[in-house]
């Protein structure tokens, strides 16, 4: 097979090092690393024309804030053909940390701050020390990997870094900033796609003068599932000057076609290399999967995983003091136990003989903490199993019968760490978005109201003639919100952090109630991390209104649109659902169908098992040579499906607009949203 687009033989051999740091002094990291990670190498190379042409770096420890003295960190430096000797002077620069980035003046979070702790090659992570015992990645092991993908019926294209893809001309109109690039499936196409990747790789080729015809037609294809959404980043210059630099994210699916074959030596070579904007910053990674989520490109791994930053004995101990102050009643009760300021532990004699044998709010400090280093170690050697949800049956003062349910005590402690490391993870990613208030924690909103910032956005909506308000809240979603696509959301932003399997089980939980178990639709309901996914999806539909023109006041877990008018309050609940609709993938002529929240669509009667079980990327060999098979398969198979069908999530929009639109006064409280 030969590729026929481009000469992609003059970027090959490319070379891959694994570089470790170990941290001498804690530092903190945005959300995303690479626009910093980026600068540090360009800083200890003392910024080399040539960088953007024959350097790339990738940064897998990205969704990581905080890093301690004797932490370790790892990256990956890519060289194309013809960067070798600036690959080799930053290897040396590297092994002379923190010396090389006093010279250097290196600043911010990567500075003297670090030091080498070792290089391993890329391809087959062996340790290296210099860039000649490193593999070559050839145009013959490029061929080699592309081949098994010919075959593949189906497959996706999975971010794993932000990108920023231009929109077609027609598309951009006068638009300026951000809103010119791709930020919703409704941006982006195949061909398009197609274009950009062409495009990143031909500018490398025109780099190196050689000379590159007219960019050929892509084929005609469309995404036969794609999830896309937008986030905020932004990096910081030398002098402290923020800049703006989001991106998208998400997963594309399309069929494969023989008109696709010329196109693969491309989409296979650009996971290496990035396409888009600010490529040569880190953005446009990306990797393709097949219909079992098998893979043939394989980013290193972070030094220590997202689930062992959950499992650390203190946050485990601050969640079991969130949850012990707040045990769920039995039977019709509620919550019984009321918030205090601190959390008092009765003393209690040691008791022997099972767990279970006193409640667990009332076990003597050394116990729960024995208790919790053991639950630790189950979960991190992979050996927890989640149990189903406890449910039981409640009345409401006009009769109706519901059931409530919560998960098991210790089950809950795990979940209220999870969420507290994610709850960081997530705020710290959270940039203001256009003409939105900022954002407060749920105790500020208790304790305070509304903080001044929000007043006075309130204040000056009212101002401005905005009286009439449409408010979405995260509850709305929660027995409708498709679940896959709140775990896809995770996943693109926490990578394949084993954390993401956990939470996988988690949200396919059955419940118990009454000796039997049952199957359930939407987010489970009493779960500490349900409000933080609803909240999640809120958000991203919140930046779809913000989008279209509407005026956002989005503050900690709801999202109020305001309008001038009642019709304009009514109008904005219609553009609502069809920005629901605008998720959903191409449509099956002549059927009926319902259209999830999360952009799934359900032909017909939705089958039994139409939210299917979540799909997770395997655990894809890596090869130890070059030439070694590149596509793995599942190395396991995943459980029965127990999800039950998808509630039609624009019930929850329902619900929403049918709520009386009252007319906002000054004087009204935050409730009054």
């Amino acid at each position: 097979m030969r590729d026929s687009l481009l000469p992609l033989q003059h970027l090959l051999p490319l070379r891959s090092v694994v570089v470790c740091l170990q941290c001498v002094t804690a530092c903190e990291l945005s959300f995303f690393h690479q626009p910093a990670m980026s600068a540090f190498l360009r800083n200890l190379l003392d910024h080399p024309d040539q960088f953007d042409q024959f350097l790339l770096a990738d940064t897998p420890e990205s969704g990581r804030l905080c890093y301690n003295e004797g932490d370790f960190y790892r990256f990956t430096v890519v060289a194309l053909a013809g960067g070798e000797v600036l690959l080799a002077r930053l290897l040396a620069r590297l092994r002379n940390l923190p010396a090389a980035a006093v010279a250097a003046r290196c600043s911010g979070a990567f500075a003297d701050n670090w030091r080498c702790a070792g290089f391993s090659d890329g391809f087959n992570q062996q340790p290296i020390a210099e860039v000649a015992e490193l593999s070559e990645y050839t145009h013959e092991v490029l061929l080699q990997e592309t081949a098994p993908w010919l075959a593949q019926p189906v497959f996706a294209w999975h971010w794993s870094s932000p990108v920023r893809l231009l929109k077609e001309k027609s598309q951009r109109g006068n638009a300026r900033g951000e809103h010119r690039y791709c930020r919703t499936p409704a941006d982006l196409s195949v061909p398009l796609l197609l274009s950009r990747l062409f495009d990143a790789l031909a500018q490398l080729l025109r780099n190196r003068a050689i000379a590159i015809q007219h960019r050929p037609a892509p084929p005609a294809a469309a995404f036969t599932d794609c999830d896309l959404f937008w986030v905020d980043a932004q990096y910081r210059h030398a002098d402290g000057e923020a800049n703006v630099m989001g991106g998208m994210l998400g997963v594309a699916g399309w069929p494969n076609s023989a008109a696709l074959a010329p196109w693969w030596p491309l989409l296979v070579l650009g996971q290496y290399v990035g396409i888009g904007q600010r490529r040569s910053f880190g953005w446009g990674r990306y990797e393709l999967l097949t219909a079992d989520a098998g893979v043939s490109y394989r980013r290193s791994l972070p030094a220590e995983p997202l689930l062992a930053r959950a499992m650390a004995i203190d946050n485990l101990w601050q969640a079991y003091c969130q949850v012990a102050n707040k045990t769920p009643g039995s039977g019709a009760n509620a919550f019984a136990a009321p918030r205090t300021s601190k959390l008092q532990l009765p003393p209690a004699p040691p008791v022997p003989g099972e767990p279970d044998d006193y409640p667990p709010e009332l076990w003597p400090r050394a116990r729960v903490q024995d208790h919790l280093h053991t639950l630790a170690s189950v979960v991190l050697n992979q050996q927890y199993r989640v149990p189903p949800l406890r449910g039981w049956r409640t009345w409401h003062a006009d009769g109706r019968e519901s059931v409530a349910m919560a998960p098991p005590f210790w089950d809950r402690v795990l979940q209220q760490a999870v969420k507290q490391l994610l709850e960081s993870l997530l705020a710290s990613l959270q940039v203001p978005a256009h003409k939105t208030a900022p954002q407060q924690s749920p105790q500020q909103t208790a304790k305070n109201g509304i903080e001044s910032a929000d007043r006075k956005a309130r204040q000056q909506a009212l101002q401005q003639g905005y009286r009439w308000a449409f408010r979405a809240t995260p509850d709305d979603l929660l027995l409708s919100a498709n679940r896959q696509r709140a775990y896809d959301r995770l996943r693109a932003l926490c990578y394949d952090d084993p954390l993401l399997d956990l939470i996988a089980d988690w949200l396919a939980a059955p419940v118990a109630l009454e000796g039997s178990e049952c199957q359930r639709a939407g987010l489970p309901l009493g779960s500490p991390l349900s409000p933080l996914l609803a909240d999640l999806l809120l958000d991203d539909f919140g930046r779809d209104m913000a989008a279209a023109g509407f005026y956002l006041l989005r503050t900690s877990h709801e999202v109020t649109v305001l309008s001038r008018s009642q019709q304009h309050a009514q109008h904005t609940a219609a553009r609502a659902y069809d920005t629901v609709q605008r998720r959903e993938p191409a449509r099956v002529p002549n059927s009926e169908h319902r259209v999830n929240f999360s952009g799934y669509v359900f032909v017909n009667n939705p089958p039994a098992n139409a939210e299917a079980q979540i799909l997770r990327k395997t655990d894809a060999h890596n090869p130890a040579n070059a030439t070694a098979e590149f596509l793995t398969n599942a190395a396991h198979k995943l459980p029965p499906n127990t999800f039950t069908p998808a509630v039609d999530s624009t019930a929850w929009l329902a619900r929403v607009s049918a709520r009386p639109l009252r007319e906002l006064k000054p004087e009204d409280e935050p409730s009054a949203y």
